[in-house]
């Protein structure tokens, strides 16, 4: 008995240590765990986007970025259907009223596919992310498509489709509704008319991308070349409103290159030939905004500018995602004398572009100007200064701008720093190779310059 005590007893001791081992065991694998989560959380964060690193201010209205579908088999073929299916569903949802939809000049740009949530989104200030992809197996084709928030990281609508090469081209309207609502708007299909939009052949859409990417745009053989697949895919959809648009893009080529009519013109001269298929996209899809401003560019060759900017405006209310309308929108207001609008336009076309040419920057400096917003004018200027630091022009403006405010202290400091880079420079000669390679002279700048210390 006195025995079996004992050995209760000594139990007891080592079941106590042996809790105390355990409840300390457990704290430390406890905490190992917690501190591979934060270690592996700081070395890789989730990714997803940060609201306050976004590098431009978030819109107002839902904002997505549809980046290239990328084509896994690599033919030729399959890639010109995959970026032709991207570009259809750009312009789909670009026609949707309370959207906001980055221009495929910037999307386009990551064409491999690869990209980091957090990197894309933050650089481009988008809530969400459209990707996909399209591969294709013996008469199937499979495309992959999902809706990323970018905020939280997580996938908001996933969906693929295996459908025949027909069936392509009705894959953006299945699920479009879908789509809408993962984006956050809610709209009424049958009003917006969008599935119609895209082609209805997968050989319009081949015939098309092939006179698109194919063309060169200085060469008449290639052009012509263009044209003829063009004509191939309004016979294999004579309803596609966007063929009838580019064939009108053709033309306006052909003339502003001043070359003699293209055989197809039939007489009727390069702008007239242009305008009639400008006009019959408009009758075919009154509200693509493409159209309309085909027509405007066509009107501006025979120099009706004030009809063309009546057009101009209208494209741009039907196309309010597109880059290349607005832009074009804010020169023809700026060449209107209507300063402050074009101001306006031109900034929020370079928010749909974000990745746009730092060269465009320096234009947004001299439409500030216009207005006499010279704070504005200078941030333009350190931009495209921060990325050109030796460019001769951006250097020549800081100057003028300075002598404009009568800063003429801060404007030697800048010429010594310009005459340091640019030995031997002189005003005119720079001037006249200029206007010889078809630029801007610059000549209104040269009085202030000279002042300034510029040899002229």
């Amino acid at each position: 008995m006195e025995r079996r005590k004992k050995f209760v007893h000594a139990w007891k001791r080592r079941w106590t240590l042996l809790t105390m081992f355990c409840t300390l065991g457990l704290g430390f694998l406890g905490f190992a765990m917690v501190w591979t989560y934060w270690s592996n959380y700081q070395r890789f964060p989730p990714d997803q986007a940060d609201r306050d690193a976004l590098a431009w201010p978030l819109p107002e209205q839902p904002s997505v970025v549809v980046l290239p579908i990328v084509s896994v088999t690599q033919t030729d073929e399959d890639e010109l259907l995959a970026t032709q299916f991207g570009q259809d569903l750009i312009a789909i949802l670009a026609r949707v009223p309370g959207l906001f939809v980055i221009a495929p000049e910037t999307s386009g740009r990551y064409l491999d596919g690869q990209f980091h949530i957090k990197d894309t989104a933050e650089a481009l200030g988008v809530q969400y992310l459209v990707s996909g992809t399209m591969s294709h197996v013996r008469e199937k084709y499979r495309i992959f498509l999902k809706v990323i928030d970018a905020f939280s990281g997580e996938v908001e609508w996933v969906e693929d489709y295996d459908v025949d090469r027909a069936g392509l081209v009705s894959v953006i309207g299945q699920d479009f509704e879908e789509v809408l609502d993962a984006l956050g708007v809610s709209k009424d299909l049958e009003a917006l008319s969008l599935p119609a939009l895209a082609s209805v052949s997968t050989e319009a859409w081949i015939a098309y991308r092939e006179a698109v990417d194919y063309r060169i745009p200085g060469d008449r053989g290639s052009m012509e070349d263009s044209m003829a697949r063009l004509e191939i895919a309004s016979e294999a959809d004579a309803n596609w409103a966007a063929v009838p648009v580019e064939i009108a893009w053709t033309y306006l080529n052909a003339a502003k290159r001043g070359w003699p009519d293209l055989p197809s013109a039939a007489g009727k001269g390069n702008v007239r030939a242009g305008m009639a298929h400008a006009l019959h996209a408009m009758k075919l899809d009154p509200g693509n905004p493409f159209a309309a401003a085909r027509m405007a560019d066509l009107l501006e060759t025979e120099g009706k500018m004030a009809d063309a900017l009546e057009i101009r405006e209208k494209a741009a209310m039907l196309g309010p995602n597109s880059f290349s309308i607005q832009w074009a929108l804010s020169q023809s207001l700026a060449n209107a004398g209507r300063h402050d609008e074009a101001l306006r336009v031109m900034r929020y076309a370079l928010r749909l572009h974000p990745r746009h040419n730092i060269g465009l920057v320096q234009e947004l400096a001299e439409r500030e100007l216009k207005v006499d917003d010279f704070d504005a004018a200078y941030k333009s200027i350190d931009l495209v200064l921060a990325r050109r630091p030796a460019s001769v022009e951006p250097m020549l403006l800081r100057i003028y701008v300075n002598g404009l405010e009568e800063r003429w202290q801060e404007a030697k400091i800048n010429v010594g720093h310009f005459l340091e880079l640019h030995q031997g420079f002189r005003f005119s000669e720079w001037s006249a190779r200029q206007l010889a390679r078809g630029r801007p002279g610059r000549e209104k700048w040269s009085s202030i310059l000279e002042k300034a210390g510029i040899p002229n």
